[in-house]
């Protein structure tokens, strides 16, 4: 599809009249067109790695479209992929300023850091193991406390049972 649309390119057809020739979606042959402007036949090309550009690039290309300059011409100037990246900078950038420019580190992190031991000492064992024994203890007392306040309410519920009781037997 990328050959079709390149030689239609070539010969002066739009890429909205190339979309439909090649009977393809707008935005791809939209995609398509401006990568051929960026790098001509060079776009039938399959890219092996992702580029990654390094902050100042990013940086660069984001102050020249808001000074007013095209994306399609800072692509060109900086040997970017697409026109879109710009855009796609320029986004980050009014969403999160600089930093959002800077590479994030790709794939998963590690669940634990490679340079820590996973064995603990055994004093960490025991200081973990105390720490649960207090908690267990304290947990106890509490259970212990709130017994007892509930035996005293229900004492008390049951003496005002029989003082209303009392109260409505002398009433009749």
């Amino acid at each position: 599809m990328r050959e079709q649309l390149s030689d239609l390119f070539e010969s002066g057809v739009s890429w909205g009249q190339a979309a439909r020739i090649v009977s393809c979606n707008l935005g791809s042959a939209q995609d398509v067109c401006n990568r051929w402007r960026l790098h001509g036949r060079l776009v039938l090309m399959n890219k092996p790695v992702q580029t990654r550009y390094p902050f100042e690039v990013k940086l660069e290309a984001v102050t020249r479209f808001l000074r007013g300059e095209t994306a399609m011409s800072i692509a060109k100037d900086l040997q970017l992929a697409s026109p879109s990246t710009v855009h796609h900078w320029v986004r980050v950038y009014r969403l999160e300023g600089e930093s959002g420019l800077h590479n994030k580190p790709r794939g998963r992190r590690p669940s634990t850091p490679r340079s820590q031991p996973q064995l603990q000492s055994q004093e960490q064992a025991r200081a973990q193991e105390q720490v649960r024994d207090r908690v267990v203890q304290e947990q106890r007392d509490e259970i212990d406390r709130l017994r007892k306040r509930l035996y005293k309410l229900e004492m008390e519920h049951a003496i005002l049972k029989g003082l209303r009781d009392l109260a409505r037997a002398r009433e009749y």
